[in-house]
């Protein structure tokens, strides 16, 4: 049996897509070479990869039955994987998970509190969140950000004036929140 350092869980959308998809499978193969076992918890694995997943890293797929129904977008993927991320979260009980992208920034503190667990919770957040909320889908997330971010145990950032808009956005102190710069190096660069 192997001896690992941490159990972290990495959480995402899906395994296609842009950046933030790419960022956290480049974490979860950095966290695993380094020795720690690493799960990569997909709300929805339909779609194939982006870029292979190292055989050291875990994949964990919530599909919940609401992401087969053509008709629900990814909104309703994310809150139907809510139940199903609380008996991840309880079953493996991981040292700590990491979540991106705005739909799994919110459910991940609402499964966390549901799990009734001590799994840390770290927030990162790759974009700006002081667009003018200009319709009602846009204010109900502003609400949403400034009701579960401060349930996060860290916030990270990749730059210092975005740090200070999630501060001024979300009403947390400026010491809440980190600013880890995130460089993606592939192959191909």
């Amino acid at each position: 049996m192997t001896a690992y350092r941490r159990h972290l869980a990495l959480f995402i959308l899906g395994l296609s897509g842009g950046g933030a998809q790419r960022r956290m499978m480049t974490l979860a193969h950095a966290f695993a070479a380094r020795g720690h076992k690493v799960d990569l918890v997909v709300v929805r694995s339909h779609n194939p990869p982006r870029q292979e997943i190292s055989p050291l890293v875990r994949l964990v797929a919530l599909d919940p039955w609401w992401t087969r129904v053509p008709w629900v977008k990814k909104g309703g993927w994310a809150l139907a994987s809510i139940p199903a991320l609380a008996r991840y979260l309880r079953r493996e009980r991981p040292s700590a998970l990491l979540s991106c992208c705005h739909l799994i920034n919110v459910i991940a503190p609402w499964a966390r509190a549901l799990a009734h667990v001590r799994t840390k919770l770290v927030i990162r957040i790759g974009t700006h969140l002081s667009r003018p909320a200009v319709n009602i889908q846009k204010r109900f997330e502003l609400w949403q950000m400034r009701l579960f971010y401060p349930w996060a145990d860290a916030i990270v950032t990749n730059s210092q004036e975005l740090a200070s808009d999630v501060a001024r956005v979300t009403g947390l102190p400026p010491d809440r929140i980190a600013m880890i710069y995130g460089p993606v190096v592939t192959p191909e660069l």
